[in-house]
């Protein structure tokens, strides 16, 4: 998606984030700042020194990350998303626990506010779009999943507003707990990764969200390299030497182009000229924000694109990993 210049930026270094991350027990916080990103939307992590290759960068502890396993340890919701998971997988359970902070004052809140918001200027998720919006992708790969993600959402929604999250909807109304649920999927499905601790543990193998490292963008050459080190915690290293002012980025890891399209919101530079999802947004930000309005699409070119979008079917689609962090 191409963002109009009147683009809404989400509070993306919050004050407090830092003195946060660095007060907790394993932490290290290393010559890294926040700020907008030049390799994509939003923030991005820079260096603010040189760094060598092999440098700790910084370190999060296991107490810090947004996982099914605090979800499951916490007193008022860990039956409930512990069942949920049974039911619906670890990704309706992390949702849960997410959405539910984000609807109470809680002590994450530093990080928190660094996750992505809904704006009426850029609504740049799937899940945020309305129905024409959607519409749009019809006949794409990225709208088959995004309509799946959508009745994936909905439906989790449902299912903990009668139940986990119902003191929630007496608390806040009904409509705020919704907007919570689908927030927490954007930022489950745009920034999660995955823990593999070993493979063992409550929530090995399911997604989590890790402070700082998932603010920084999206390469298919990183420029930093993170394990599940020792003291359970995210260890964050440099991988050559870089100078100060240095954006890092990470690798998502390798997707097709309608998982980058629905899941993270873009796809990569690399898989545009080949995809037909990328035309259709093309269109989408037509529609939204007046970008190339009255471009059409070739139907041979259309017809090509689509050929390579079809290749990839739904359930490979659910079979794909997110990016591992190998312990």
């Amino acid at each position: 998606l191409t963002p109009p210049s009147t683009k809404e930026t989400p509070s993306m270094i919050p004050p407090g984030l830092f003195r946060w991350l660095a007060a907790m027990p394993g932490a290290h916080v290393g010559p890294v700042r926040v700020g907008p990103s030049e390799c994509g939307m939003g923030g991005g992590l820079y260096l603010t020194e040189r760094v060598s290759d092999g440098d700790l960068l910084f370190a999060v502890p296991h107490s810090a990350v947004m996982s099914v396993e605090a979800a499951f340890a916490d007193p008022r919701l860990g039956t409930g998303l512990a069942a949920l998971s049974e039911s619906d997988g670890d990704r309706a359970a992390l949702a849960g626990f997410v959405a539910s902070k984000l609807l109470a004052s809680d002590a994450r809140s530093p990080y928190l506010a660094t996750l992505p918001a809904r704006s009426a200027v850029d609504p740049q998720h799937m899940l945020w779009w309305g129905r024409d919006e959607v519409s749009l992708l019809e006949g794409t790969g990225a709208h088959r999943e995004c309509l799946r993600l959508r009745e994936e959402v909905d439906e989790v929604a449902v299912t903990l507003s009668g139940d986990t999250l119902q003191s929630d909807v007496g608390r806040c109304g009904q409509q705020a707990v919704d907007e919570a649920v689908r927030a927490a999927y954007v930022s489950i499905l745009s920034r999660a990764f995955t823990i593999d601790a070993g493979g063992a543990g409550v929530g090995a193998g399911a997604p989590a969200l890790i402070p700082l490292l998932d603010t920084m963008q999206h390469s298919a050459h990183a420029t930093v390299r993170y394990s599940y080190g020792e003291g359970r915690r995210v260890e964050v290293f440099a991988v050559g030497g870089h100078a100060a002012g240095a954006e890092m980025t990470i690798c998502y890891g390798t997707h097709p182009d309608m998982v980058f399209g629905a899941h993270y919101g873009f796809v990569p530079a690399a898989q545009a000229a080949s995809c037909y999802t990328v035309l259709r947004l093309n269109e989408v930000d037509a529609a939204l924000f007046g970008i190339g309005a009255g471009r059409v699409l070739d139907a041979q070119r259309a017809a090509e694109t689509q050929a390579n979008d079809d290749r990839w079917t739904d359930e490979r689609v659910r079979a794909t990993p997110f990016a591992a962090l190998a312990g």
